[in-house]
Order: C-alpha cells, then structure tokens, then sequence
C-alpha cells in the first residue's frame, strides 16, 4: 500500500497547480484523469509520464495484485482473476526483501517531490 500511496502523493504533486487553481476539487476528480480504477499505479506511471527502473516496474507489476485486491480482500474482485490464482498460475507470496526496495522507491519520489 506505501507504493501506492507515494505514487498517488506523485500525482497529487504534478497536479499541484490544477489544484490550487481550483481545477481539480476533489480525489474522484483526480482520479479520473489516469483511469476508472484509482489502485492500478501503472495507469498513474503512464498518465504523469513518470520514469522508473525497469526493476522498480517489475516490482510494481509484482505488488500491482496486492494493491488491486489481495491486501485488501481475501478472494480475487473478478472471475478472471479467481481462475488464474485457483490454478495456481502465481504465488501471492512476497518476497522477503520487498520492504527495502519499496522503500529506495519511496525515498526517490520523496527526492523528486521535494524539488
């Protein structure tokens, strides 16, 4: 969730002007702007044109589930997704040394946004 949320701060950022000029007034209107569903952080990376590692996209692509639903609800939000983790196609494990590249990621977006 922290990648998520730093990512959803990053938008906030570039939109910071658009806000305080009163164009944006709320979430569901920032939301709009990168796509129907506000958890997929990749719509946000393509929308803002923000540039990361290929390892950092790996490991969003990685977390991307947990965000979307499995840290949130204990079954998969639609059929398809149900009947590609029943036949055991992923793991919904992560990997021990997630914490520390989430938090290079979050420092890094804290440096640009600091800016």
């Amino acid at each position: 969730m922290a990648v998520e949320l730093i990512f959803k701060s990053r938008a906030l950022y570039e939109e910071r002007e658009n806000i305080e000029a009163g164009k944006i007034n709320n979430y569901n209107e920032l939301k709009k702007k990168w796509g129907k569903n506000g958890h997929v952080i990749q719509n946000i990376l393509d929308y803002y044109q923000i540039d990361i590692s290929e390892h950092e996209q790996l490991m969003i692509e990685e977390l991307q589930p947990f965000m979307i639903w499995a840290g949130r609800f204990p079954f998969p939000l639609n059929d398809d997704l149900a009947k590609h983790y029943e036949v055991g196609n992923k793991s919904l494990s992560l990997r021990p040394d997630l914490h520390i590249k989430v938090q290079q990621i979050i420092e890094t977006q804290i440096q640009v946004m600091s800016k």
